[in-house]
This record gives structure tokens, C-alpha cells and sequence, in this order.
């Protein structure tokens, strides 16, 4: 008896074990099935973004230059883009008068068109940009766009608009000299990329003129004898800013030169590490002499025609220098160039970059017209025993960081 009752409490605790196990599968299959239906009407959900796209903050933008500009165009929501720009102003009747013309085949007599089109489904992460290239000085341009939704077609409410102008390359500017107790009149040329960007840095060049040069206070005499300004007045670029105070003494001031530096990098986006320094004749005195005034401050240095306190030398002796002078120059001895070009070769502990001199086998004092500009007729004289050069490129290759 004992032993039937023991037998048959085994089995019902079996029985009820199994009845257990086979609950809590059922219970697991059913939260298996409701996580599947979840999952599923997850998939089903519609995410598609309908209705008005809109600009992204700070978007569209309009950046131009000196000769370029970029229009910028970044949206919200993945948009179909439409733009227009154009140097005729154009009076929408309607918005999509402006998807017409964009995607129009057709030429338009009423309209110069410079660019137009539409880009479709632009990310929300990425940036159109429309570059506009070989643009007049003194024309107003204008620029519109609108984005439309791709999933319903929907465009924004109203048309972007954007009209700009190009700013002039080289401008006469002021700034206040406290060593010569003056305004001072300056040449600033200002890079394409640089007005297009101001929030990068760029390098720039310090260009003295020589005696030539000088001038009464508050006129500009800098632009003409070959100088770097007149390189650039006469319609060429250089891949930097480049500043050409007005001095109104044969002998350069190095502490006003200074302030120029100071104005220059408070008022523009100069990178102070890639600061150039360069003259001719009396700047190129002024060049040799600002350096070992100020050895912190340049980057590198071309003094052409010029000379400098050899008994200094030794203070710019890590100063990367390229001297430049003709070699039967009358008004300006090469020996000027060639006896600090041996003075700093000669420093102990040696130079970080070698020094380099450049002789024209020429007479005359005018070195710096082909130094200036690679394609000045003065190079055609094989005589002279130096092929063209390219200092822009030379300067770019130092920095002080």
C-alpha cells in the first residue's frame, strides 16, 4: 500500500513538471509572436517625409570674391533642388516659373543666364555647390532657388534670393601709424578664396617699394616701376594677400612696417604663422632691415636690389631668404646682397634652411620686375644666365608652425 501510494505521487509530480514546461513554451511562443507582429508593423510604418522641405539654418549662402562665386545649398529633408542665376533680375509670377526656367531647354531672350538646373534628392548631409567662374567687377548678379519634395511634389513657399557682387582685387585702404604719427594709405589685394571664406586663414606678403616710390602724404605712388602692386594692377593673381604701404621717405620706418603686420591681422583672415616679406631697392633695405628688427615675425623673405646690417645677420639666420640683384646694378652695389647672403651662411650654429642668391648677369636697377612676374620680357635675355622663377611658389613652402 505504502509503495502504490509513493509510485503514484512520483507520476503526479512528473505529470505536473511536463504540464509546466509545456505552459511555458506556450507563453513563449506567444511573446515570440508579439514581438514578430510589433516588428512587423514597425516595417509597415510609413517614415516618408511629406510637405514643405526647408534650408537648413544658416543656408542658402552666396559667397563671392574678387573674380568666383559659390552659391551653397543644403537642405533639411533629402529635397529636389531648383536654382537659377542670372545678371538680369527676373520677376516671378509664380514659384514654379522658376522650376520652368530651371529645367527649361529652351534659351530665354529676357535673361543672361549663368547657371541653372535641377539636382534631385540631395542628402540633408551633403552641399550643392554652384561655382561661378570668370564673373565682371561692377555687375550685380542674382541667385535663386527653391527645394521641392520629392515624395509629393510639394515646393517651398517662397523663392530664395540672393543678389551680390564682386569686391575689387587691390583697394586703397588707411590705417593709423603711431610711429610716424600719420594716416597711412596701403594697397590691400585680397585673395578670390579669402573673401569667399574668411573663416580660414591665409598667407600674405608685406611689399615694400623703394625710393621710386615714395610719395606725399595721402596719395598712392606704388603702383608703377615694376612693383608687386603694378604686377597685380595689371590684372594678375598671386596665391596670397598682398599689403604694400605707401611710405612717403626714402628710408623705410620698420616700426611702422610692423603696424601694417598688426592691421593686417586684425582686419583680414591672415594666418599669422605664413607671414612673407619682400621689397625692392629701398624695400629691399627695408626687407633685410624689418627681419632682423622683427626675427619673430617673418616667415621668409626676398629682398631684391636691397642690403642690409651684415653685423646682424646672425638674428634671421633661420629665416628662410632669397636675395635677388643684377650683378652690374649702379645705384645699389650686389655687394649689398652678396655680404649678407655671407654673413648669414657664415653663423655659428649654421642656418636652418640654406640662404639662396640669385645674380641677373644684367646691369640696371630694376631686378624685381621679372621677380615679380614670371612673364616680364626681361627673362627673354638668356644672357642673364636664370630661367624664370616662381618666388609665390618658394614662399608657400615655409611657415612658422
Amino acid at each position: 500500500m505504502k509503495k502504490s501510494y509513493i509510485i503514484l505521487l512520483l507520476l503526479f509530480s512528473f505529470t505536473l513538471f511536463y504540464s509546466c514546461k509545456e505552459e511555458d513554451s506556450d507563453v513563449e511562443e506567444i511573446e515570440e509572436e508579439i514581438v514578430d507582429e510589433n516588428e512587423e508593423e514597425e516595417e509597415e510604418q510609413d517614415t516618408t517625409y511629406y510637405g514643405v522641405v526647408n534650408w537648413e539654418s544658416d543656408f542658402p549662402q552666396l559667397r563671392a570674391g574678387t573674380a568666383t562665386a559659390d552659391f551653397l545649398l543644403q537642405t533639411e529633408e533629402i529635397a529636389n533642388i531648383y536654382y537659377l542665376i542670372t545678371s538680369t533680375e527676373v520677376n516671378f509670377n509664380s514659384d514654379s516659373l522658376l522650376v520652368d526656367i530651371s529645367t527649361s531647354t529652351e534659351e530665354i531672350d529676357s535673361i543672361t543666364i549663368l547657371s541653372k538646373g535641377l539636382q534631385e534628392e540631395i542628402n540633408p548631409s551633403d552641399t550643392l555647390k554652384i561655382n561661378l567662374e570668370n564673373l565682371e567687377l561692377g555687375i550685380t548678379y542674382h541667385a535663386y532657388a527653391i527645394t521641392q519634395n520629392p515624395n509629393d511634389s510639394t515646393l517651398q513657399n517662397s523663392i530664395s534670393v540672393y543678389n551680390f557682387s564682386l569686391t575689387e582685387r587691390q583697394q586703397i585702404f588707411t590705417f593709423t601709424s603711431e610711429a610716424e604719427s600719420r594716416e597711412v594709405l596701403y594697397l590691400g589685394y585680397q585673395m578670390d578664396e579669402g573673401l569667399k571664406y574668411p573663416e580660414k586663414k591665409y598667407p600674405a606678403i608685406f611689399h615694400m617699394g623703394g625710393n621710386g616710390e615714395t610719395a606725399d602724404q595721402g596719395e598712392i605712388n606704388i603702383i608703377r616701376n615694376g612693383s608687386l602692386a603694378q604686377y597685380i594692377d595689371k590684372g594678375n593673381d598671386v596665391p596670397m594677400y598682398v599689403f604694400s604701404p605707401q611710405h612717403i621717405r626714402n628710408n623705410w620706418n620698420t616700426a611702422m612696417i610692423n603696424e601694417m603686420v598688426e592691421e593686417a591681422l586684425s582686419q583680414y583672415p591672415i594666418d599669422e604663422n605664413r607671414l612673407y616679406f619682400s621689397g625692392m631697392s629701398g624695400g629691399g633695405i627695408a626687407t633685410w632691415n624689418y627681419a632682423t628688427d622683427y626675427p619673430d615675425v617673418p616667415a621668409a623673405i626676398i629682398p631684391i636690389s636691397g642690403d642690409g646690417r651684415d653685423n646682424k645677420a646672425c638674428d634671421i639666420k633661420d629665416i628662410p631668404v632669397w636675395a635677388f640683384h643684377n650683378s652690374s646694378d649702379g645705384i645699389v652695389s650686389p655687394n649689398g646682397s652678396i655680404n649678407m647672403i655671407n654673413a648669414i651662411e657664415a653663423c655659428d650654429p649654421a642656418p636652418a634652411v640654406d640662404p639662396l642668391l640669385t645674380l641677373f648677369n644684367d646691369g640696371g636697377h630694376n631686378a624685381w620686375r621679372r621677380v615679380y612676374d614670371p612673364t616680364h620680357p626681361d627673362w627673354d635675355n638668356k644672357d642673364s644666365g636664370v630661367e624664370p622663377v616662381d618666388i609665390y611658389s618658394w614662399f608657400l613652402q615655409y611657415s612658422k608652425d
